[in-house]
């Protein structure tokens, strides 16, 4: 499953790019232009509209702070919704596969499976273990089988 969330917040911070851009080559064409010349009065024109749709310091930093907070949000709902399906997949075909323990702690352990890419805390409430067994060769290998 692929599931992909544009931003429009995104595109607006292209557009204030895209305005800063523009002034900053008028700015450069109004610096060639001959003085006094209709050249340079329609550029110096161009360059005040330019620089009116361009938000002041403060507003352009707050702007683009939102702009950042909402890009968050949208890797953060695209990364949940993979999950989401990913689950909703196991849960319907249920899958073996190896995991590393990243952590242990005292009731519980963290597990990352490569395979699915996923990473989940496993409390000892929440497993019945079917089976277990452990062998010892040159990596301790734990294998753990539990029902749902």
């Amino acid at each position: 499953y692929y599931t992909h969330f544009t931003s429009p917040i995104r595109r607006f911070a292209d557009v204030l790019v895209h305005r800063q851009l523009d002034a900053a080559l008028i700015k450069q064409q109004l610096n060639n232009a001959e003085p006094e010349s209709v050249e340079f009065y329609r550029l110096k024109s161009e360059l005040a509209q330019a620089e009116e749709d361009i938000p002041d310091g403060s507003d352009l930093q707050h702007i683009a702070d939102h702009c950042n907070f909402k890009k968050y949000l949208s890797r953060v709902a695209q990364e949940d919704s993979g999950r989401l399906f990913l689950c909703i997949y196991l849960r319907e075909h249920p899958q073996e596969a190896d995991g590393v323990v990243i952590n242990v702690g005292q009731k519980a352990f963290a597990v990352y499976v490569p395979e699915y890419g996923v990473e989940s805390a496993v409390n000892e409430n929440d497993m019945q273990p079917k089976a277990s067994s452990y062998e010892n060769s040159d990596d301790s290998v734990a294998v753990v089988k539990w029902n749902d």
